[in-house]
Parts: structure tokens; C-alpha cells; sequence
């Protein structure tokens, strides 16, 4: 592969200031460099959805190298993969640079996880004696072959690049003293949160407006920055991610009429239990099992995640019928939207899975309970009914076997009761 072709895609290569020109880092340093994950200085694999920030993360990983580090423009390499089906290209854009480039070397490498055993290529090279002075990132969409596995023993990590959840939409957005609060009272134990919701009454206000923002926004940049830019989102950034999602499925060799067919049964249904031959029937598939493969595909593509009924002993009954959440609200805002689904849900399930997106990323075998009166999210540590209405009262509260019964409110709190943006505005994740 001649240099020239992939200088297209690096043009610091010849000007090193052609990257404050780059539209990514345009966005963040117009945002005040906000919303933006820092990279470690470790081989990486990074994975998650679509229009998230992992090209913008990347785009500004390499603006601090050369502008603000300034590390030679030429030892840095970005490629997008995003057309590519062949691991034969990654191997010779990999080669061709580190043949023709001297001393540290870092390689970007975006949206491998459509190329067939994009993997081979990645092995080769940290196996290979260059691989001393060479630092690489990998992103991908999908979890579909991404996973820490395929590398054993080998000097790489595997970061899941998730939507930021609502702590972070806090630190980003909320005014200086509730920032500092926050900061100071987060963290990862469920007990300690329960503990510490009570010193939150002076900022309740606050986190309240902002949770209501995070419910249309969630935690993807261009939602964000058009929310508190213009006051909505705009209908570009809603295209924008429509074309990311039905260019995805078009990568899995899948049918994106299905897959549409699929997530309108979900959105009717939100936050219900799935069965899989209904599902089918309403979506026009000829077998439920064809309903769950399309299920697994939204899964692997960071589209929703799933939990099931769990026993007394904390167990999950997969055999039993599952519920499925989007991991992050604006996907509930973006297929209602596209799909012209004027559905009423209410307020309640987005609410109820914007808890699901959170516990399931600090908790262990999280379900459901559905034996005797039905409790949101459940397992050994952990009970959560969330009832986002205007009265609470402690008959709400589940009765489990879990060491903590908790029920999140609209905005009541006491004994048990915690208002939802006090809760997740303290859960560090």
C-alpha cells in the first residue's frame, strides 16, 4: 500500500497543524473539552456503540501528542476501517508504516470489528519484535470477536467505551458547588450510596433538572452538545446516528428490515417481559428463534442489554422470560423518533432503564424477581423497585432477602426511599 493513500487520512503528516482542523477536535475544544475520555498509555482495545467517541477520543489523543506533547506528526498513524472486510489491510497499513517511519510509533486503528479475523493482524503485530516501540489502539462497534480472549498473555487491554452515565453528565454539566459535592461523595458501594443520598437535599433541585436533560440526551456527545447548545436535539445528530445503526446491521450481514421489526417490538413493549415466539408473530418472523438472534445482534452491537428472573438464591433462570433495556436512554429517544412510534410510556420506563443501564455495570448477576409481588432489579446485595411517581410511601419498598431494599423516587425520600438522581448521581461506575 503506497504511503500517499494512507496520508489521506493523516494530513498532520504534512502540516502538523491540520489536526485543530479536524471536525472531532473542532467539537471538543469548542465544548470546552468536555465529555472526553483520556486514553492510557497502554495497548487498547476499546469497544462500544456507534457515534459514541471513541474516533473523537482517538482524534484527540493524537491532537495532544501533536500539539501539545510534540511528538513528530509522521510517527502517528490513524486508519478507519470502516469500508474494509479483508485482515489483509490491516496487516499492510500496519507494515507500511512501521517500515517506513523511525523510533516511537503510535497506531489508531478505527472501526476494525466488521473485518473478517481483523485479529490476525492485531496478534502479528504484538507479537512482532517492532512491537517494543510501538504503541496501538483499536476501536470496533461491536463485541463480536472483540473480546480479551482472542489476545491471551499478550501486552493489551480491553476498555469498554459505554455512553457516560449520569455521575459523569454531573461532573460535565452541573454547577460548580454540586460538582464538588459529587466528586467528593461517589462511590462504588451500594450501602455507601444509601448512606450518603441524605447530604444531597441542598443539590436535589439540580440533579432533578439535569436527570430530566439525561433522559432525552443520555450520555452521547452530539445529543449533549446539541441539548445544551440549542435547548433540543437537532435533527442532523438524530440522522446521524439512524445511518450508524442500519450501517452496523448492513456490516452483520443481517437484515435491517428485521432488526427494525425487532427493536419496535421492544419499544412497544419496554421494560416487559419478552416472549420470543410473540415477539416473532408481531414482527413478522417466521420462528422465535430467529426473533432471539436478532435479540443477541442489538446485544453484541451495545444496543440493549437484557436480564432475567432470579431464583431465592440469586441465581438467574434463563430458561424463564428475559427483559430487555436500551443500555442508554437516547436510543429509546432515537428509534421512537425514526420509527414515528408515538408511544406512551411515560416517564417511568425510561426511568426504569436508565437503573437497569447503571446497576448493570457495577452489579453481578442482576435480574428481576418475579415470584410473589415483582421487584425492578434484584440479586444478594441489592432489591430496587423504581416508582417514579409523586408519592412514595414504604410500603413501596421491596421485601427481599437482599441485604439492601431501596425503591427510587421522582423527588420523595426517607427510610429506604431515595430519590433515582440522587442515587446514580453518587453510583461511581
Amino acid at each position: 500500500m503506497e504511503l500517499s493513500l494512507m496520508g489521506m487520512q493523516n494530513p498532520w503528516w504534512y502540516n502538523r497543524e491540520a489536526i485543530t482542523n479536524d471536525e472531532k477536535v473542532k467539537r471538543v475544544l469548542a465544548s470546552g473539552e468536555r465529555l472526553i475520555i483520556e486514553l492510557e498509555d497502554k495497548n487498547m482495545i476499546m469497544i462500544g456503540p456507534r457515534q459514541l467517541g471513541k474516533t473523537t477520543a482517538l482524534k484527540y489523543d493524537i491532537y495532544k501528542k501533536i500539539i501539545k506533547e510534540g511528538i513528530d506528526p509522521k510517527r502517528i498513524l490513524y486508519y478507519s476501517f470502516d469500508t474494509a472486510r479483508d485482515y489483509g489491510v490491516i496487516s499492510e497499513v500496519i507494515s507500511s508504516f512501521i517500515k517506513a517511519t523511525a523510533g516511537r510509533k503510535y497506531l489508531y486503528l478505527d472501526e476494525v470489528s466488521f473485518v473478517d479475523e481483523w485479529q490476525r493482524a492485531i496478534k502479528f503485530l504484538l507479537d512482532s519484535n517492532e512491537m517494543k516501540d510501538v504503541r496501538v489502539y483499536v476501536t470496533g462497534s461491536a463485541s463480536i470477536n472483540l473480546r480479551k480472549e482472542l489476545f491471551p498473555g499478550r501486552d493489551i487491554i480491553l476498555k469498554e467505551f459505554m455512553p457516560s452515565f449520569f455521575a459523569s453528565f454531573v461532573q460535565s454539566f452541573a454547577s460548580k458547588d454540586l460538582k464538588k459535592f459529587v466528586k467528593a461523595n461517589m462511590t462504588g458501594s451500594i450501602e455507601d450510596v444509601i448512606e450518603r443520598s441524605e447530604k444531597a437535599v441542598p443539590y436535589f433541585d439540580e440533579l432533578d433538572r439535569l436527570f430530566h436533560v439525561f433522559m432525552q440526551t443520555g450520555g452521547f456527545p452530539l445529543a449533549v452538545f446539541d441539548y445544551f447548545a440549542a435547548g433540543s436535539i437537532s435533527e442532523t445528530t438524530f440522522d446521524t446516528h439512524w445511518n450508524a445503526f442500519l450501517s452496523d446491521i448492513s456490516k452483520a450481514e443481517r437484515s435491517v428490515e428485521t432488526s427494525v421489526a425487532v427493536i419496535q417490538e421492544l419499544v412497544k413493549s419496554y421494560s416487559s417481559k419478552i416472549n420470543m415466539s410473540k415477539t416473532a408473530r408481531n414482527a413478522g418472523i417466521p420462528s422465535h428463534v430467529t426473533a432471539r438472534e436478532y435479540m443477541e445482534l442489538l446485544r453484541e452491537l451495545f444496543v440493549i442489554g437484557y436480564i432475567f428472573p432470579i431464583s431465592d438464591r440469586g441465581l438467574p433462570l434463563f430458561r424463564k422470560e428475559r427483559k430487555a433495556y436500551f443500555t442508554d436512554p437516547f436510543f429509546f429517544t432515537l428509534f421512537s423518533k425514526k420509527l414515528n412510534m408515538q408511544i406512551n410510556l411515560g416517564e417511568s420506563k425510561v426511568v426504569e432503564g436508565i437503573t437497569y443501564s447503571h446497576l448493570a455495570h457495577i452489579m453481578k448477576n442482576i435480574g428481576y424477581k418475579s415470584n410473589g409481588r415483582e421487584i425492578d432489579f434484584a440479586n444478594n446485595e441489592i432489591a430496587v423497585e423504581v416508582k417514579w411517581q409523586e408519592s412514595v410511601t414504604k410500603s413501596d419498598i421491596p421485601r427481599s432477602n437482599a441485604k439492601n431494599n431501596i425503591v427510587l423516587s421522582k423527588s420523595d425520600r426517607g427510610e429506604g426511599i431515595i430519590p433515582v438522581s440522587v442515587f446514580l448521581a453518587l453510583l461511581d461506575i
